[in-house]
């Protein structure tokens, strides 16, 4: 009797602390966290969680040079202030090149009217340079 006296007056703590500190800000990190992915015809971005492939761009209207084309995404974190994935980045021409690759997305961006952060700023690492930039929508 005495642990359940106990451990509810620890949560009414709990409860009372996380409101006097800010629900509204606790509220908004569970929120969810999508990258900015420009679809396969290069005329729009698709909002996706955790995506396994995505051509990154700043804008769809992006030359070939100025995007990254990948693919086997495996994150290996996701949801706060950076994602990190390893991948390949395949390139826009054939025979895909399969260029083991990293991709960093940070400056996640509240997004009001659909309640969900959008990574705004990503940097793709290979060992042939890298490449980043800012999204211009999502």
């Amino acid at each position: 009797m005495a642990r359940a006296v106990m451990a509810a007056a620890i949560l009414a703590v709990v409860a009372i602390a996380s409101i006097s500190t800010g629900a509204t800000a606790a509220v908004r990190l569970v929120r969810p966290h999508k990258a900015s992915c420009i679809n396969q015809a290069f005329t729009a971005f698709v909002l996706v969680v955790r995506p396994a492939k995505c051509i990154v761009a700043a804008s769809p209207n992006a030359s070939f040079g100025q995007a990254a084309n990948l693919r086997a995404i495996r994150w290996s974190s996701w949801g706060g202030s950076r994602a990190v994935g390893h991948g390949y980045e395949l390139g826009f021409h054939l025979p895909y090149s399969h260029i083991p690759a990293t991709v960093v997305l940070t400056r996640p961006s509240f997004v009001e009217e659909l309640g969900i952060y959008v990574y705004k700023h990503f940097r793709v690492t290979s060992r042939y340079g890298s490449l980043s930039g800012t999204v211009q929508a999502g």
